[in-house]
């Protein structure tokens, strides 16, 4: 399932709710069970989520992974790291598996950060797992690295995936649009697409950006290219 919407529509609220850190009214059930009724760990114990801010502590690697849980063992933890494609890179520092990362992982790139914060998650993946925006911030084929790592990981977890980005969207069973904090539609993406709204609308935009995106990267070197804002039309001029 994917919750998309334009920024402020509600969809990391929805999340926070979900993950019991909010609380709110009417009824959101889980499994059946009233959600307010629930306690804090139960709730974690069965929804986890990895975001675009997933905190790194300032700690070690292995500390990082375990995150308070007992009795896991060394060979657990690389398995969760090889599965997050970190086991490499936390090879090559100094003390492994008990290297410190400093404060708010510091000593990590944006892209190890993440993978981190997924090989957490994979050390015992949840059966619902949701993704608010998790490679927002990270270049192109990091995200798609960490994207397909995700999906490998945690085939058997429902997914709950929130973003305002439509890239890849017609992969996925159902999508739910969120609009200033109301479900605007819900359905199959092609339904959605073929419809009237937000959806389609974005979806058009994207696509349309992608299309600019891959002409400019085919002109030849010394043309230029510039886009103008006002009729919506790009010009094209000689360097």
């Amino acid at each position: 399932v994917t919750i998309v919407g334009p920024s402020g529509a509600g969809k990391s609220t929805l999340a926070a709710v979900l993950m019991g850190f909010l609380g709110y009214e009417g009824s959101v059930r889980l499994n059946g069970v009233e959600l307010a009724e629930a306690s804090g760990d139960g709730i974690r114990e069965r929804i986890g989520m990895l975001s675009q801010r997933s905190h790194v502590f300032g700690t070690t690697i292995a500390e990082n992974v375990m995150l308070g849980r007992q009795g896991v063992t060394d060979a657990e933890i690389w398995r969760a790291l090889a599965a997050a494609q970190l086991d490499e890179s936390v090879r090559h520092m100094p003390g492994g598996l008990d290297a410190e990362v400093g404060p708010l992982g510091m000593t990590l790139s944006g892209g190890e950060s993440q993978r981190l914060a997924l090989a957490r998650i994979l050390l015992d993946p949840p059966p619902l797992l949701i993704l608010d925006e998790p490679t927002e911030h990270l270049d192109a084929a990091t995200a798609q690295a960490i994207e397909g790592t995700i999906r490998r990981g945690t085939s058997d977890s429902t997914r709950l995936t929130i973003t305002h980005r439509l890239r890849g969207i017609g992969a996925v069973d159902r999508v739910v649009v969120l609009r200033d904090g109301c479900i605007e539609a819900d359905g199959p993406c092609r339904e959605l697409e073929s419809a009237k709204g937000w959806f389609a609308g974005q979806l058009r935009l994207e696509r349309d950006e992608s299309e600019m995106a891959s002409l400019i990267a085919s002109l030849p070197v010394g043309v230029a290219v510039s886009r103008m804002h006002t009729s919506g039309t790009a010009a094209f001029r000689q360097g």
